[in-house]
């Protein structure tokens, strides 16, 4: 019995023949097999291994190769799949100019051209009056779910650094190094100037990355071939608008080729003022103004930007320059550039990894103890808000509760909202269950924010690191309110956790780095409150600590610098009589003299005070029982300096 094996086997298995078979070069056929014999009927693989053997290639290899592989067509367009990742690297360092002149608010694009120094076109900010109603929005742009991500907005400083170039129609102003909400202008990096000619060639591709219309960040992809170049600009053909102007130029390595200046119109032959429309109409420059007509009516031909290359030697020949240290470090900044060097690449994508900056899971706060009022066995009146409120502004809210308390481990805070750190502090301190690690045994600092409460109402390390390069270092250290060791008591995980729960940032304030460091201050009142009184005598105590704000506080990074700090120390003596003391630190002498270009070492004074003296300047009502157990309720506001630690406990 003679049958065609296609009637045997699979539907599935007679694809692959097929497939196989064509891949070849071969027309379909079919091989008539003795199905009496069952070789091929029942093993189909060696059936495709005995045709595989008979196929008969229509065409050879080479012929295959050259007329049926893929091919090239046209200009080489493929790229890493990693020059997305890069262009979102750059992008950063792109924002959103506002300003303000005579005829309304206007709108352009600039760029980070250094760690203070942003670019755009002279026509954006003509004057320095004009420049000094201006802005910078970085991050206005969509996320990946096509909603906002959250903008940042810098104002300019035209004072510290402003240059233009009206041929060129470049401009060159400082930002503030802290937005309005307080992030850090170099999150967002900066873009290196490469002073090279030949960067780009005519054919290759330019990328804008502008705000068209003042619209969201956008990139334009498709048609931008360079179109020409002369000495000092270039003309391609990527899609702009108005909004546009002042973006940068990108070649496919990510250099910045250009600055994004205007479109260029076609014009009637021998006469540049009569301008071409899309309905082939000619009309003068004049008219177009006075007749506003849209620039959608327009036969645009190109667009045209300023070459980075000149922009650089215009800037070497201004001796006016060399005046200004911002913009005369600008040019030491400036040198051939490989995108892994280029400094945009480390402060952006490398953000995080020389600090560890993140949130606890969603819902880990749940278990949280907080401060206990009656933890010494009496009950103590929360303190209360009132006054400081009306003085220095609203409460945050904690979202989980809709009150004013954050709850921690062994410990609570209560936060200004205005001024995005603690009003004050709480904790319990078990001298009998304290659990004395040292800071190795519990493992590595995390700073983090805390869930409950929106992030622009926290000081994050935004203000703790990354200080402009025009001054020299870092100044404040992250004073811990609760000392990481106070609320660590209990069993070993219990411990733990409570360790971890002091480095959230709303635990977190401002604190010169000898005040909070050294031995005799901050940290001093810390310890022997700590090591030589509750743990010594295994005692219980209640703990309340914050800044003093004043009016006359210091503002660093949009962050308003408390000058002295206070805290109060409760517990029950040996006849479980209450005892309180109130301990004010002073940090005045270096807040209000911060000197960015060298490091000071100043006295910081630490003194007892009276409760009441503490709750006048704070605003803060700790209540009756804590104040009548004041050993120095009734002295004088003037108590003497505490020049060694055995005298915090003195009169």
């Amino acid at each position: 019995m003679i049958s065609k094996v296609f009637s045997k086997i699979s539907a599935k298995s007679r694809e692959d023949i097929i497939q196989l078979r064509n891949r070849a070069g071969l027309s379909q056929q079919t091989k008539e097999v003795d199905f009496n014999k069952q070789d091929y009927s029942l093993d189909y693989p060696k059936y495709l291994d005995e045709i595989s053997k008979e196929i008969k290639p229509t065409q050879t290899r080479a012929e295959r190769d050259e007329l049926g592989r893929e091919k090239k067509i046209g200009t080489w367009d493929l790229l890493g799949v990693n020059y997305l990742e890069k262009g979102a690297v750059v992008s950063k360092a792109v924002c959103k100019i506002h300003a303000i002149d005579d005829q309304g608010s206007l709108t352009g694009t600039g760029f980070l051209v250094s760690d203070s120094l942003l670019m755009t076109n002279h026509h954006n900010l003509e004057t320095i009056e004009i420049a000094k109603t201006g802005s910078a929005e970085f991050d206005y742009e969509l996320g990946i779910d096509n909603r906002p991500i959250g903008s940042q907005v810098f104002l300019l400083e035209p004072e510290e650094a402003y240059w233009i170039d009206e041929e060129l129609d470049i401009c060159i102003v400082a930002v503030k190094p802290v937005s309005q909400t307080g992030v850090a202008l170099s999150k967002y990096g900066w873009l290196q100037l490469d002073p090279r000619v030949g960067k780009i060639v005519e054919e290759e591709f330019i990328t804008v990355i502008h705000h068209p219309n003042g619209d969201y960040k956008q990139i334009a992809v498709r048609d931008n071939k360079l179109i020409k170049k002369e000495e000092q600009i270039l003309w391609y053909a990527s899609d702009t608008a108005s909004g546009s102007s002042g973006a940068p130029c990108f070649s496919d390595r990510w250099q910045v080729v250009a600055v994004h200046r205007k479109g260029i119109a076609k014009t009637e032959e021998g006469n540049e003022d009569m301008v071409i429309l899309r309905d082939g109409r000619s009309m003068s420059r004049e008219d177009l103004r006075k007749n506003k007509i849209p620039e959608s009516f327009i036969y645009w031909v190109a667009n045209e930007g300023v070459r980075i290359s000149t922009l650089i030697e215009t800037l070497k020949e201004d001796k006016i320059v060399l005046t200004n240290p911002l913009i005369s470090n600008l040019l030491k900044l400036v040198e051939p550039s490989d995108f892994a060097k280029n400094p945009i690449f480390r402060a952006v994508a490398g953000q995080g990894h020389a600090f560890i900056e993140n949130r606890r899971p969603t819902g880990d706060y749940n278990r949280r103890n907080g401060y206990d009022n009656e933890f010494l066995g009496i009950e103590l009146p929360i303190p209360t808000l009132a006054t400081a409120k009306r003085r220095w502004g609203r409460t945050a809210f904690n979202s989980d509760t809709g009150n004013s308390e954050f709850p921690y481990y062994n410990f609570s805070i209560w936060m200004s909202r205005d001024r995005r750190m603690a009003f004050f502090a709480a904790t319990n301190i078990d001298g009998a269950k304290h659990n004395m690690r040292d800071r190795d045994e519990f493992g590595n600092d995390k700073w983090v924010y805390d869930d409950r409460l929106p992030e622009r109402l926290q000081i994050g390390n935004w203000f703790y690191s990354h200080e402009p390069s025009r001054y020299n270092k870092n100044y404040f250290d992250r004073g811990h309110i609760i000392r990481r060791t106070e609320p660590s008591w209990g069993a070993l995980d219990s411990a733990q956790l409570a360790n971890d729960d002091t480095f959230h940032w709303t635990n977190c304030s401002p604190q010169y780095k000898t005040f909070n460091q050294r031995s005799l201050y901050w940290q001093g009142i810390e310890k022997y409150l700590l090591e030589n009184g509750v743990i010594r005598y295994r005692k219980k105590l209640t703990l309340y600590t914050g800044p003093i704000f004043s009016d006359s506080d210091v503002e660093h990074r949009s962050v308003l610098v408390p000058k002295k700090f206070f805290k109060i120390a409760v517990m029950l003596d040996e006849n479980d009589q209450l005892k309180s003391a109130g301990y004010v630190l002073d940090q005045s002498e270096w807040v209000e003299s911060i000197d960015f270009e060298r490091a000071r070492t100043l006295n910081v004074k630490s003194v007892r005070r009276s409760i009441r003296w503490i709750e006048k300047k704070t605003g803060i009502n700790f209540g009756k029982d804590v104040r009548e157990a004041d050993e120095a309720f009734n002295l004088g506001d003037d108590l003497s300096e505490i020049r060694r630690l055995g005298d915090l406990f003195g009169r």
